[in-house]
């Protein structure tokens, strides 16, 4: 069942460093993701653009517990950032607003850029949605998200590094599987 006011699909997904020896060291997977709110494709825009598919996946996890206002630091769609999720202005930001069973998807921008020029907003672009829709779409995207990881070691440069990556883990792993709860 296709629901058009939010669609959100990974269009191709990988390492830096493709499948060879850097690879390992990638502890976040990259690619393109297709994006549709409220009918208009956000993603991908006129730029081509990759993102940081993980760690985008865990910031559309987080909103399924609780609301999220565009603009305030924290995009949900990173173009790097890596495991810290702090990203470069580069990224698709929106607000989520919980209504009682609903959700509003409000306030859409994409950063196309490193400057405030390269922002396009999608002014008056706001959907509400089922929130068990919502966080059906949001689940199916996450669990694709983390199929790379599976059967792959990955090798943390520190000891940061592995303490880091672990807590993203299980952070996700946690949210994705109260997600796809019953």
């Amino acid at each position: 069942m296709s629901c058009p006011d939010f669609e959100i699909g990974i269009i191709r997904q990988g390492w830096l460093d493709g499948e060879g020896s850097g690879a390992p060291f990638d502890l976040c997977s990259h690619g393109e993701v297709r994006l549709v709110i409220g009918g208009y494709e956000i993603a991908p825009g006129p730029v081509a653009v990759e993102y940081t598919i993980s760690t985008s996946a865990l910031a559309l996890l987080r909103t399924l517990d609780s609301d999220h206002s565009a603009g305030q630091g924290d995009q949900l769609i990173l173009h790097c950032g890596m495991l810290l999720m702090m990203s470069c202005p580069i990224g698709i930001d929106w607000s989520v607003t919980h209504l009682g069973g609903r959700v509003r998807l409000h306030e859409v921008v994409r950063y196309d850029g490193l400057g405030d020029a390269d922002a396009v907003w999608f002014d008056d672009l706001a959907v509400e949605l089922a929130e068990g829709e919502y966080r059906r779409r949001v689940a199916a995207f996450a669990d694709e998200a983390k199929r790379p990881f599976v059967d792959v070691t990955k090798s943390p440069a520190d000891d940061f590094d592995r303490k880091l990556y672990h807590e993203f883990w299980h952070e996700y792993e946690t949210r994705l599987d109260r997600a796809l709860a019953p």
